[in-house]
This record gives C-alpha cells, structure tokens and sequence, in this order.
C-alpha cells in the first residue's frame, strides 16, 4: 500500500508543479490519474489532494463554480475519514494552493454563489462526485 500512497503523491506534486507553470492540461491529467490509482486501492486523504489539485485546474480555466465544488468534495471526504487538511498535507505549498484555490473561487462567484456550491459539492456522496469529476469533459 505506500508503493500507492507514494505514486499518488508524486503524482499531485506533479500536478501542483504543471500547475505553477501554467501547463493545465497536463496538471489535469496528473491529477486524474492520482485519483483514479487511489480509487482503485482505497486512499480516501489522497482522493482528497486530489480533489483539491482538480479544483485548482478548474480556477485556472475559468470554472469557479465547479472549483468550490470539487472543494466541498473534498472537504467532505476530510470530514468523513476525520483527516482535516492541516495532517495530510504536509508541504507548505499545499495548504497555500488549497487557499488560494478558495480565495480566487469566492472572489470569481461571490460569496453567496461560492457557498452555494460548495454545499452542492460538500453534500454529493462519494461516488455520486467522483462520477461526476471523471465525466467532466475538461
């Protein structure tokens, strides 16, 4: 199991590091295929940073609304195996991608537009969001 727990990982900090320049496409496809491995062998805290990295696509591409939801998702989950973000991500860079991800989300949609989406995602159940993250046509 830390052979996949350390794919996975390296992983979202390729997606972080696509990300840092620019390369949405690629961060995306990296951040897919670590949801799909943890998927696959059962890591709910890593479908989490996941989650997460796909929310920071969606700000890149101009998606606010489905960036506050894939974060409610994800907070969800955190709040359901009781692993906040605070214990699972343990590079400085995490958390203030996880904030600025939020920040640039509100300030695109409004506060009462961003909250509402990420109750729509916060409420999804796991399988229902992860359905619908995988079919997303990005």
């Amino acid at each position: 199991m830390k052979h996949i727990w350390g794919m996975s990982q390296t992983l979202t900090r390729l997606g972080s590091m696509a990300c840092g320049a620019d390369e949405d496409s690629r961060a995306s496809v990296l951040y897919a295929e670590s949801l799909d491995l943890v998927l696959q062998w059962g890591s709910s805290s890593h479908a989490a940073v996941s989650l997460e990295g796909l929310a920071r696509v969606a700000v890149m591409r101009d998606r606010p609304e489905r960036a506050a939801r894939l974060c409610g998702m994800a907070e969800a989950l955190r709040e359901e195996i009781r692993v906040p973000l605070s214990l699972t991500d343990r590079l400085p860079t995490a958390r203030a991608d996880h904030d600025c991800t939020v920040a640039a989300a509100r300030a695109a949609l409004g506060e009462e537009a961003f909250a509402a989406a990420w109750a729509k995602g916060h409420a999804m159940h796991f399988d229902e969001a992860i359905a619908e993250v995988l079919s997303d046509d990005e």
